[in-house]
């Protein structure tokens, strides 16, 4: 495109193309109106480096190439006509001002990428879906970032690589609306909403909390799952209940958050390990460079090692006084403490429990203290 579109009356902007729409439109805005429809077309409509500048309150489209937009007001996905949300055969990048009300499903081939650009209302600025509305990403993976508050219901559906991909939640997205912190609580297992390998939430300078009914995420065709936490530079919390036994899927890791609250609320007998990481591990960070640092974890030795609860932070001062506590439940539980990197606070239950401290790593022995 070398110049804009635009429609100065309510008649929607339709769009079919054979081929590959690009921005060669040095300033302002590409395309201008209140509706905006593709209808058809083989090659991508902007990129990801480089989306088409629009200024629309509404949009579908259903295509063979992906779509990236940048947009300057509040928009819809859905409610225009006869098309179903989005439907493209490559990726999907918008990021509106104000919201992004999601009201039709979205459905990709590549990755999917939907921001609303925070403000300084502290609750406008949100991806909202609609009731029952699906996103799925068949080859990619998926990202909702919203400055502000985000809610997930039963009835919703998000599904990355066929349930191998990562979907990332970012509920204080460019926070520019300082000293508002945000809450999520994720839905139960038996609402069905996730289908990835890894489902990470991502905080930022605020303190935000996280809240998990059920410690459970499954791992479809991956061979284990993980749920990420990752907090920002204020006090950041998480609270984790574990409903069934541990397992790949019941997985948790702690990035710069620092309170976590862990409970057991089984009759089932478990055993358990707390220990460090004897060297810096390097963990992978959302649109960040990867994290070199401690990591100190909770793991369950019946099921082959598994780490349940893991915890790291780049600012080690703040590792080494995290606020960190497990209950465990009814049943019989044995607990083995090797390593500590900072204080923890240990309830057992009604059970015949057995505490160790000390023991062997491997057939390396670890000596309390060290």
């Amino acid at each position: 495109m070398s110049g804009p579109i635009s429609s100065g009356d309510d008649a929607a902007i339709v769009i079919t193309r054979a081929g590959t729409i690009t921005d060669e439109h040095a300033s302002g805005r590409d395309i201008s109106g209140r509706t905006l429809v593709f209808a058809s077309g083989a090659g991508d409509a902007g990129s990801p480096t480089n989306p088409l500048e629009t200024s629309i309150s509404s949009i579908e489209a259903s295509s063979t190439g992906g779509i990236f937009l940048d947009n300057d007001q509040a928009l819809t996905i859905g409610g225009v006509g006869a098309a179903v949300g989005l439907n493209v055969g490559g990726g999907i990048g918008i990021i509106t001002d104000t919201r992004l009300d999601v009201t039709e499903h979205v459905h990709a081939v590549g990755d999917i990428r939907l921001t609303a650009r925070d403000e300084a209302d502290p609750t406008a600025n949100q991806v909202a879906l609609a009731s029952d509305v699906h996103i799925t990403s068949t080859g990619g993976d998926i990202a909702l970032l919203g400055g502000d508050v985000f809610q997930l219901q039963s009835g919703h559906q998000l599904s990355a690589d066929g349930g191998s991909g990562e979907i990332v939640i970012a509920f204080d997205w460019g926070n520019a609306d300082p000293g508002q912190g945000n809450s999520f609580t994720l839905p139960r297992k038996v609402d069905g909403v996730f289908a990835a390998s890894t489902l990470r939430f991502v905080g930022d300078s605020d303190s935000e909390t996280l809240i998990i009914p059920e410690l459970f995420l499954p791992k479809g065709s991956s061979t284990e799952s993980l749920i990420v936490f990752e907090g920002g530079s204020g006090n950041d919390s998480v609270t984790a209940t574990l409903i069934d036994a541990p397992s790949v899927e019941t997985r948790l890791m702690n990035v710069n958050v620092e309170a976590v609250h862990f409970q057991s609320v089984n009759a089932l007998d478990a055993s358990w390990l707390l220990d460090t990481d004897p060297t810096t591990q390097q963990i992978p960070l959302f649109d960040q460079p990867d994290l070199v640092t401690d990591v100190a974890y909770l793991a369950s030795p019946a099921t082959g090692g598994t780490r349940i609860v893991q915890s790291a932070h780049s600012i080690i001062s703040r590792f080494e006084t995290l606020d960190v506590d497990y209950t465990f439940g009814s049943g019989v539980d044995s607990l083995t403490v090797l390593a500590l990197k900072h204080p923890v606070d240990v309830k057992l239950g009604n059970g015949n429990d057995v505490a160790t401290v000390g023991g062997n790593r491997g057939t390396t022995p670890v000596h309390p203290g060290n």
